[in-house]
């Protein structure tokens, strides 16, 4: 898999059921792709943007971002 060994990290939007998806995502990313580490985080609000440093500080350490809107 491409995924194999690499970080993934994963934005939550803070909508309803984001943390929830993003979870299950987490698990499947681990046992099915080989993932070695993600890293989570969780917007405070959905209205505005990760700042600038989050968004950085994930494109530092990963080597893909999944940023999920969910309801």
């Amino acid at each position: 898999s491409g995924l194999k060994g690499v970080t993934v990290g994963l934005i939550d939007n803070h909508k309803g059921n984001a943390d929830i998806y993003l979870e299950e995502l987490a698990e499947l990313l681990k046992e099915q792709f080989g993932v070695a580490q993600v890293i989570n985080y969780r917007k405070d609000s959905q209205s505005i943007p990760a700042p600038a440093e989050v968004l950085d500080d994930l494109a530092s350490r990963c080597q893909a971002i999944i940023h999920a809107v969910a309801d």
